[in-house]
């Protein structure tokens, strides 16, 4: 970086001091390459600081969180070379851990383990979630708020920060508490929640799948605004956006504002495809009329419901940069995250649509194994047989065989029951239909087990009676139902963002 000087020299200064001394405590053996970091974060040209005074303050007080919003303030490469340097070892100087964990979110490495902690890796080119975007414009929106978020495991920066940690970072904002959705604030549950507390910020944490599913007058009380930051997979029945539906009604009741970050629909933002629900069927898996896969971002969603349900909440999105509705999430340039236990790749959440469909009865979609929802089978079923009958059916972009598996989560179906069934293969993500694989799995079950498969267990995920009356009478009828409500392209004309 520029010196900040005509000769090239690198001049002493008060703020290079003030900066070595986090790392006086350090360990005596490092690596080289950790070594000669430390010596480039120590000796760099800080005369370019602004604000020197306070950085040498702050440190002689031991302020840690204050000496990194000093640097903040004043010099961008520096941060950012002072963020990239580690010292290896098993032990820590405190004040050195503590840098990293107000930079990060997290500490570099995990003095217990003894070992490096993995830094995410993105392209350079990867599309901006709407908290990077909020970032790239350093929270003006925010500013001289008092916020809480929505969050959980894939609530992360591009560079693997929390949103909740980078909040709560914050001098010209306040986070007051935390709302975690379906599967914990660590995405890992497969029951319901309670309330906790976070471990890094101390601060609470109110469970939306608990006692509660939206947040409380009281939980709301002396909060302006909502943040809104959770992965969706793009299906109807995901359980993410009843919490965003559920969030807008109850921030509208009582004058808090909703701020949706945008994120990527990983599955694409251009097919609508499968039956919309009804009215008569608004559940915890059905909050509004949507087709099963609906080609929206959460953002989206959000325009969708505020408007369409007459909510009229004050309703902010932070839309992406970059993103196109043609993009799927490998486009994106995105580090994947599993957003809930068992869809843990893009493929999971293709299927997700069709498979996931059916789990309300007696199959499996192998929950509890390797490969959930690319599979689905039961210890009753003739996997090769129904195997065969889906391939009849020429689904574009899909191949399928025979499966044997067996279910080791006791939360869920057929529990160390081996069961027979069938492996779905993705061979090509454009021309797949998972709506088509829905209906192709409901008709041959129907067909070959109509006194064994418990059909009418997925009105509540179909969310229409007329389809389970169509799939009781085998009718012709029910291809001409398995297509979206027209009025929803309309509305969701008018909810769209990106082109």
């Amino acid at each position: 970086m520029d010196s900040g000087s005509p000769s090239g020299k690198r001049p002493a200064c008060a703020g290079c001091l003030c900066l070595s001394g986090f790392f006086q405590d350090a360990p005596s053996r490092v690596s080289g390459s950790g070594l000669r970091r430390t010596f480039v974060l120590c000796f760099l040209d800080l005369a370019v600081f602004k604000c020197e005074g306070a950085v040498r303050k702050a440190h002689e007080v031991r302020q840690v969180r204050a000496v990194v919003h000093a640097l903040q303030d004043s010099d961008r490469p520096c941060l950012e070379l002072a963020l990239g340097a580690q010292v290896d070892g098993a032990q820590r100087a405190n004040r050195f851990a503590d840098l990293h964990t107000v930079c990060f979110g997290r500490p570099t490495w995990r003095p217990a383990q003894n070992c490096a902690e993995e830094r995410y890796q993105v392209s350079h080119q990867a599309i901006l979630n709407g908290i990077d975007v909020l970032l790239e414009d350093d929270f003006r929106a925010l500013r001289d708020l008092r916020v809480a978020v929505v969050a959980n495991h894939s609530s992360i920066t591009l560079d693997g920060r929390r949103t909740v940690d980078v909040l709560a970072q914050r001098r010209d904002l306040f986070l007051t508490s935390i709302f975690s959705p379906e599967h914990g604030p660590q995405g890992n549950v497969d029951a319901t929640v309670g309330d906790s507390t976070d471990e890094r910020t101390g601060l609470p944490i109110y469970s939306l799948y608990g006692g509660s599913y939206r947040p409380t007058p009281q939980q709301l009380h002396q909060v302006d605004a909502v943040l809104y930051d959770l992965q969706d997979v793009g299906c109807r029945f995901y359980t993410y956006i009843t919490t965003l539906g559920l969030l807008l009604e109850a921030c509208g009741e009582n004058g808090v504002a909703v701020y949706v970050l945008d994120r990527p629909n990983p599955i694409g933002g251009l097919d609508v495809e499968g039956p919309c629900s009804d009215s008569d069927h608004e559940s915890f898996v059905a909050y509004h009329e949507l087709p099963l896969r609906h080609g929206m971002t959460v953002g989206e969603l959000a325009r969708l419901f505020n408007a369409e349900r007459n909510i009229n909440a004050q309703l902010k999105v932070v839309t992406m940069g970059g993103w196109q509705r043609s993009f799927w999430h490998h486009n994106t340039g995105q580090r994947w995250i599993d957003p809930s236990p068992n869809i843990r790749d893009v493929t999971a959440a293709l299927l997700f649509p069709g498979v996931g469909l059916i789990e309300g009865s007696n199959v499996s979609v192998g929950r509890g194994t390797g490969n959930p929802f690319h599979v689905f089978g039961a210890p009753w079923m003739d996997g090769e047989a129904v195997a065969r009958a889906v391939h009849e059916r020429t689904i574009p972009g899909l191949r399928c065989e025979s499966a044997a598996f067996t279910p080791q989560d006791s939360v869920h179906r057929h529990y160390r029951q081996p069961c027979s069934g069938v492996h779905f293969i993705v061979e090509d993500e454009q021309s797949f239909s998972p709506a088509a694989l829905g209906l192709a799995i409901i008709e041959i079950l129907r067909e070959r087990y109509p006194d064994v498969w418990e059909y009418r267990s997925i009105e509540k995920l179909l969310g229409r009676s007329d389809l389970i009356e169509a799939i009781e009478d085998r009718s012709p009828e029910l291809e001409t139902l398995w297509k979206p409500d027209p009025d929803f392209f309309e509305a969701r004309a008018r909810a769209l963002l990106y082109g």
